[in-house]
């Protein structure tokens, strides 16, 4: 698990969306990574992240993932039919800022 899933986990910082039983989110410099643990349908739609701007989005280890991002923020993205882990799979936003500063969502 470290070796496929280090990035995502060491010298990261929790948040900026409060875990759930779907999904949990990590962050380091312009990368936030979102761990997947229940895929209950084709989308997952993240809390707003009002000014944050997503270059683009991809499975960690893995092919680049559509996803759509509203102007007030709101992301949805789109799953594959497939996820690599039905445990953990983890997806990479990469943004145009860095990660670390964005508040923690109510």
């Amino acid at each position: 698990m470290a070796n496929l899933y280090g990035e995502s986990i060491y010298g990261t910082k929790g948040g900026p969306f409060r875990p759930n039983e779907i999904f949990a989110a990590t962050r380091k410099g312009n990368k936030l990574y979102v761990h997947v643990f229940e895929k209950k349908s084709s989308t997952l739609t993240l809390p707003a992240l009002p000014g944050i701007k997503i270059k683009q989005a991809y499975l960690l280890k893995g092919d680049k993932m559509n996803y759509t991002q509203e102007a007030g923020g709101v992301i949805t993205l789109q799953f594959p039919e497939q996820l690599p882990d039905s445990n953990d799979s983890v997806i990479v936003l990469e943004l145009t800022t860095n990660a670390e500063l964005i508040p923690i969502a109510s």
